[in-house]
């Protein structure tokens, strides 16, 4: 008997399951080539360093960002001016001065957090020397 010819369905479910699951978690974001989501569409998930290898450089006009949180910039590889949007319908991106600007977009997870408050300097009067500084031994 080879064991090649044994079938697992606890491992079939696993794997089924490995790939649904990391599929409902992966970020989606879908451009649209008018305001108001008309015309062609692309449906992106992860990154897209350059969207002409899409045929959707300097296209889009209108965004859904279904799940993440999205940097859209108007240069490839994520360069010149960016924004980052989170989940929502986006009927125009005019307001954001992308029309027909988009070439680089890339799931950002998350958002930056504030950076914490810098501490406050040291007590003014300047430093001094502790004890036994630059003492000459006997």
């Amino acid at each position: 008997m080879s064991a090649m010819n044994v079938f697992d369905p606890r491992i079939a479910f696993g794997i089924v399951l490995a790939l649904t699951t990391s599929a409902s978690f992966a970020s989606e974001i879908t451009l649209f080539e008018h305001d108001n989501f008309g015309g062609r569409r692309i449906a992106i998930h992860g990154a897209a360093v350059d969207l002409s290898q899409q045929g959707f450089n300097d296209i889009a006009s209108s965004v859904i960002v279904r799940s993440g949180n999205w940097q859209l910039c108007e240069d490839s590889f994520y360069r010149g001016y960016c924004i980052t949007l989170g989940p929502g319908r986006y009927p125009s991106l005019n307001p954001f001065n992308l029309n027909d600007r988009v070439s680089s977009l890339r799931d950002v997870g998350w958002q930056a957090q504030p950076r914490p408050p810098v501490p406050p300097p040291p007590p003014s009067g300047g430093w001094r020397p502790g004890p036994g500084w630059g003492a000459q031994r006997a």
